[in-house]
């Protein structure tokens, strides 16, 4: 799941650093005086011309450095030079207001990134995709068909599906542990909660959990392991920071090794995508003569999934509204988004409980107070967890899943917190540093679930952006009321099926953040014991393949 790119260059590539520098030297000396004349954001000393360029390159990761130096400067608002580019660094929730609400239209651009575009297989999805009228089309569909009330009321089987299979596949845990002591057996949360996202994923997007060959035991074939795995690799791989993404002469050099191990990981979730698009694309063409778009548009047993969705979808003329190849670009955009944010809030939450058994004790009482041990959760049940929603809330704002928003992009000259604002500037909105920041939350490095209890219902969104839990604004994330069932349902149903304590060889979880990404440094180990009766746990259902 973590990936660290190799940052040593040799000393050919610094000669011809210094050579494209001096390419560069004409334009940047007009850009800075031009800088000069209106006031930037604070900026962090750097070299001429080259700018902070090799303070990115010897601080890894990058996105945690550039925090450290805006703590250091006491600033909330910093602009770091790249090469040619401004990089405006924003911790403040007021500034980051100001850019996806005040001026939404101004950064609604994105900059282009060799990740981005090859993840986006040329810019043909739309999380990465300009602004523009393609990516508008592209939100829409995604927008009115698939995250639509009425669209996540067609497909609640699925996820209830999957519900009910996470406490099949932790029983299964337990029973077939080989040691067993008096608190349980001691189980992978992590290997549980990405097990459980992927199968949800999966169906919703293809109609089945498995690309062919299924398990007995519900975990991950080795197939959907690897394809998990790439998703995790094309992520950690965007979320860096690459120098040819600011030198585009680099492209092609694989300079850090990054662009290998990037296009491997895009390659192997295509590869198995196509294996079931392929397969749609062919039943589709048979059956297209017997389909009814009016008759058959909710019938759940013609349209299965998001990808029948996509592919009976026309437009005024009657005509196919995407192409097969706009299909297999969106799949991809559809599996890479939001499926780690379920797995690290889940698995920092119930971290943070083991070292806080009244945080804990609190959330099963509510549990137990509203939903009782007769019944398991349902997603109907969610709105009145208030004390669930807010543990999770809390880790989505201690312990964000990326460390930043998907970049955005200022579309010409313009002003942030009043400073001026280059045209091309990328912007980064911190998620650690927005949600960490002293001057918005009092003891912000504690984890204190009642902070967001005030006495109205507690959801996850957060429109102030007093923390950043998904994307808003003119591009944000459109599927936050799913994410926000599947976070809170599979940690109410771990947490209603089962007792969770620390292994007895350990005195406490070390709540150490990975070096290389923001989630635990090491998986997630616990001792489960099941706490119902053992009527109440469903059997393990496969449902298609």
């Amino acid at each position: 799941m973590e990936y660290c790119p190799n940052t040593m260059f040799t000393s050919l590539v610094t000669v011809l650093f210094i050579s494209l520098n001096i390419l560069f030297l004409t334009r940047s000396f007009f850009d800075g005086f031009r800088g000069r004349r209106k006031q930037l954001p604070p900026c962090p000393p750097g070299l001429p011309i080259m700018g902070n360029i090799i303070g990115m390159l010897a601080n890894r990761p990058t996105s945690k450095w550039i925090v450290r130096v805006m703590s250091g400067m006491k600033t909330d608002i910093a602009c770091f030079k790249f090469g040619r580019v401004h990089v405006i660094a924003i911790t403040s929730d007021e500034i980051a207001r100001e850019v996806v609400r005040e001026k939404d239209t101004v950064f609604a651009d994105r900059p282009d990134s060799y990740s981005a575009e090859y993840i986006s297989g040329g810019y043909k999805g739309v999380v990465f995709d300009e602004y523009g009228e393609r990516q508008m089309k592209m939100k829409k569909v995604i927008s009115s068909e698939l995250m639509s009330t009425k669209a996540l009321n067609l497909s609640l089987d699925v996820r209830n599906l999957e519900s009910d299979n996470v406490l099949a596949y932790v029983l299964n845990l337990y029973n077939n542990g080989e040691s067993k002591s008096k608190d349980g057996v001691v189980v992978n949360v992590r290997d549980i909660v990405c097990t459980h996202t992927h199968n949800v994923k999966m169906r919703l997007l293809f109609g089945r959990k498995h690309f062919k060959e299924t398990t007995m035991d519900g975990s991950l074939g080795p197939m959907e392991k690897e394809h998990f795995d790439a998703i995790f690799k094309a992520l950690d791989c965007f979320f860096s920071f690459y120098i040819a993404d600011y030198y585009p002469l680099f492209r092609g050099w694989n300079l850090e090794g990054e662009e290998v191990v990037l296009r491997e990981a895009v390659d192997v979730i295509a590869k198995y995508n196509k294996m079931i698009i392929d397969e749609k694309i062919k039943l589709w063409r048979e059956t297209s003569e017997d389909y009814d778009a009016e008759k058959d548009k909710n019938d759940v047993s013609v349209i299965k999934d998001w990808l029948d969705i996509l592919f009976t979808l026309k437009d005024d003329n009657g005509k196919p509204l995407l192409t097969p190849q706009e299909i297999t670009h969106l799949s991809v955009d559809l599996d890479v988004v939001g499926i780690d944010n379920a797995v690290n809030v889940i698995e920092w939450t119930l971290a943070e409980m083991l070292n806080q058994r009244g945080i804990l004790e609190k959330a099963v009482e509510e549990i137990d107070m509203i939903v009782g041990k007769d019944r398991l959760v349902q997603e109907s049940d969610v709105s009145n967890l208030n004390y669930v929603k807010a543990c999770c809330r809390e880790t989505l704002r201690l312990h964000p899943t990326n460390p930043f928003l998907v970049p955005h992009m200022a579309r010409h000259d313009t002003t942030l917190a009043g400073y001026f604002i280059p045209k091309g500037s990328h912007i980064l909105v911190s998620r650690p540093g927005v949600g960490r920041n002293p001057k918005t939350w009092d003891q912000p490095l504690i984890y204190r679930p009642e902070r967001h209890l005030s006495g109205n219902e507690v959801v996850l969104t957060e429109p102030d952006l007093r923390l950043v839990s998904f994307g808003t604004g003119r591009r944000g994330c459109v599927g936050a009321k799913l994410g926000t069932s599947m976070i809170v349902m599979v940690m109410a149903r771990l947490l209603q099926g089962f007792d969770w304590t620390i292994p007895p060889t350990t005195n406490k979880v070390e709540l150490v953040e990975s070096e290389e990404n923001l989630f635990l440094a090491k998986p997630l180990l616990a001792c489960v014991e099941p706490r119902l009766d053992p009527i109440m746990y469903p059997k393990l259902k496969s449902g298609p393949a």
